[in-house]
């Protein structure tokens, strides 16, 4: 009776092998496409607040919710009507000085209201009518999806 000595590897064991090492390498693979979609969310996240927190800034800053006496109207840019969207360097954000890009991927939408509520007592209204809410909301389209990003603040009437 002959005995057979094993010189190599069964084509069972290199299959699972093969196998189990395909399975790693495409859990790694999924990975790493998670984690660059990741990254490139959070970058156009970032760039987004810091652009919504650049227009609030300057919205507070120039004290813009009280441009005029009433509400300011949309077309001046500082109360945009509900479903209009701009650019970022819209009028009047299109000075130099504010640096906002012509070509964003990027739009904006504000929204100025006043704090005072019809239920409000006398007393309630009369210091809230010196107060507005201001909403710098920030869209942007990201993988066929559309997102946004939304920052409120409230702005006092200059004395």
């Amino acid at each position: 009776m002959t005995q057979y000595t094993s010189k190599g590897y069964s084509l069972a064991e290199v299959l699972m092998a093969v196998s189990i090492l395909a399975v790693a390498l495409l859990g790694t693979a999924a990975a790493l496409h998670y984690g660059m979609q990741a990254v490139l969310h959070g970058s156009l996240m970032t760039e987004a607040s810091t652009n919504a927190r650049a227009m609030l800034e300057v919205m507070l800053a120039e004290n813009r919710a009280f441009s005029t006496a009433a509400l300011p109207d949309s077309s001046s840019g500082y109360n945009d009507a509900p479903g209009v969207n701009r650019n970022l360097n819209a009028p009047p954000f299109n000075l130099a000085d504010y640096r906002f890009a012509a070509s964003s991927r990027y739009q904006r939408h504000i929204e100025t209201h006043n704090y005072t509520l019809s239920s409000d007592g006398v007393a309630a209204q009369a210091w809230k009518d010196d107060v507005r809410q201001v909403s710098v909301t920030v869209l942007w389209s990201e993988s066929s999806r559309n997102r946004s990003l939304t920052l409120r603040s409230f702005c006092r009437r200059p004395r």
